[in-house]
């Protein structure tokens, strides 16, 4: 590894990346790359490494550039990726191979095209084998543990990014298969396919073509998809998807810092920062030369920096983040690995499933019109608009720990350690609403004022819940009045949503992880595993953590239910 960090630090100075003397680049006993601060604190706001544009490799800088067709964003821009990637790799490979055996070819060899990438030193300093992601795992038919780790994964987030779309749709590899509708292991074969059958149908005749050496291997294309999807960053628009040195060398934590520094919005037919002849209606295919910087200060639109954001001691490793929100199933089926402990563990549903859990598994359509059906886009853009106030996120952060205020414009339809995002209760309040609107002869409600008047009535009576026997018969005779003074509609479609929460965390509780698992020991079943069956304790991991949030979760909406319906049959 040593000759490797030489030699990437020597092609760095040949290829214009600056690396500042108060950090150096090393390697831990295992031998996996990482960045430390050398003897000197360094402070936030400084950078600490630049990268010429051109020293990236991306679709639009490798050698194929012009063949490999451009895709902005998703599993196209990973497979195009993963193509230029893999066209040097092969062509490093080569020139290796002619630089220590050149005798033993014969003549024909030396006219192949063998020049080695310009990438040659960065390329050498990745990991000899494929980085292990779930996507591969089946491949390892003769893996027990491979096997096993699949099927623990089922049901969980993990599995459902694997054998779908994940929330960005980066490594959006399948169709719309749900979940239900085939076994892990067929979907995991789908996905399979997709990268498989772009290698056979692109990228093999391309590199095969215009390399003219020995056959590329699906291996291989595996190898570089594996290092794409776990090392690239999105730089900007012109370049996208891109492999950039050092950069890639920060490990990842969530208390980072540092981070890449970039201006996403070039041209993306150029990758001009500035004024450029794309900017005009007319422009033909020859403008094709990026505008200049127009002063010295503009000098860094040439470079991506890693800039600091936080203080960092002595001797210290420095943190990237890959992205400060990415759960650990997020983690494991893009990078490869887990983080010990993660804030950001969350079970989450689509609206899809949660109507077809609670409204058709769960309970009869009989009391679900069609016209209800209709209502549930309308009732819900009603209900969110009402909640969208500061008053409700003051009152969840400070009164609620059932439920949390989910920062987003988007429905996210989560369920943490801290509760219910915002929207899941939304969802669950509009469910609630529509079968006590059907129970009550379809009775006129406000759905937003009367989710205002549902929040705030659960907030206070999560506040009731005591401690000791003194406090608990204080809360009770509080509880009472309260109750006595609640709006019924509120009071009945509160219990409902209890209901239906207890419902989908159960159902999703049952069918978590590999199956009849529910009431298995998992830390016995982790202490016992063999040391070297890694992707099972990932796996096993996950699960864990799933099933924690949704115990956690059940017995709070089961105690807060149990109380309203004791209460209420107290008072007749």
């Amino acid at each position: 590894m040593s000759n490797q960090l030489s030699a990437l630090l020597e092609w760095c100075i040949a290829n214009g990346i600056f690396i500042d003397s108060q950090i150096r680049i090393g390697s831990d006993e295992q031998g996996d790359i990482g960045v430390y601060a050398t003897d000197s604190f360094i402070s936030p706001k400084q950078t600490l490494v630049r990268i010429p544009k051109d020293a990236i490799l991306s679709v639009r800088t490798c050698s194929l550039a012009g063949f490999i067709p451009f895709n902005p964003y998703g599993l196209g821009a990973q497979l195009s990726l993963s193509m230029a990637l893999y066209a040097e790799m092969y062509g490093a490979i080569v020139s290796k191979l002619h630089s220590c055996v050149v005798k033993s070819f014969p003549l024909s060899f030396h006219r192949l095209k063998c020049r080695e990438s310009k990438w040659f030193g960065y390329i050498d300093s990745f990991p000899g084998e494929m980085v292990d992601l779930p996507i591969f795992w089946g491949l390892d038919v003769n893996s027990q543990d491979a096997l096993e780790a699949l099927d623990w994964l089922t049901g969980t987030e993990a599995g459902k990014m694997l054998h779908g779309k994940n929330e960005d749709n980066l490594t959006k590899l399948v169709g719309t298969l749900s979940i239900s509708e085939s076994s892990p292991f067929i979907l995991l074969r789908q996905k399979q396919e997709e990268i498989d059958n772009f290698y056979y149908d692109i990228a093999e005749p391309l590199l095969s073509r215009h390399l003219e050496a020995s056959k590329p291997t699906l291996m291989g294309f595996h190898r570089a998809f594996s290092l794409v999807s776990s090392r690239a960053f999105l730089v900007d628009a012109y370049h996208g998807l891109s492999m950039v040195p050092i950069a890639d060398a920060f490990n990842h934590s969530v208390d980072n810092q540092i981070h890449l520094e970039s201006d996403y919005n070039v041209c993306p037919e150029c990758g001009s920062l500035h004024e450029c002849p794309h900017d005009r209606d007319d422009v033909t295919d020859v403008d094709t030369k990026p505008g200049s910087p127009k002063n010295a200060e503009d000098a860094h639109d040439s470079c991506y920096m890693m800039v600091t954001n936080a203080g960092i001691p002595p001797q210290a490793e420095i943190f990237n983040t890959y992205g400060e929100t990415l759960s650990n199933s997020q983690l494991l089926n893009q990078y490869g690995f887990v983080l010990q402990s993660n804030d950001n563990a969350r079970l989450s549903w689509t609206m899809y499933h949660i109507v077809q859990h609670l409204v058709v598994e769960l309970f009869s359509l009989d009391w679900f019109p069609n016209q209800e059906r209709r209502n549930i886009v309308t009732y819900m853009f009603q209900v969110l608009s009402a909640l969208e106030v500061e008053e409700v996120e003051s009152l969840l952060s400070s009164q609620s720990d059932l439920i949390y205020y989910e920062d987003t414009k988007e429905e996210h339809f989560f369920l943490k350690y801290e509760g219910l995002s915002h929207p899941l209760w939304a969802i669950l309040f509009v469910l609630a609403t529509i079968r006590y609107r059907h129970c009550n002869g379809n009775v006129d409600l406000d759905p937003g004022t009367l989710a205002l008047q549902t929040l705030k009535l659960q907030t206070t009576l999560e506040a009731l819940d005591g401690n000791d026997e003194d406090e608990e018969q204080h809360g009770n005779e509080a509880l009472s009045g309260i109750l006595k003074g609640s709006d019924k509609a509120a009071v009945d479609i509160l219990q409902e949503i209890g209901s239906l929460c207890i419902a989908l965390c159960d159902h999703r509780l049952r069918n978590n992880g590999k199956s009849d698992s529910v009431d298995e020991d998992l830390f016995k079943l982790l202490d016992e595993l063999p040391p070297d069956n890694t992707r099972t304790r990932l796996a096993v991991s996950l699960v864990i953590t799933e099933r924690s949030i949704l115990k956690s979760c059940l017995a709070g909406w089961q105690s807060l239910t149990r109380h309203v319906s004791s209460t209420l049959h107290d008072l007749g």
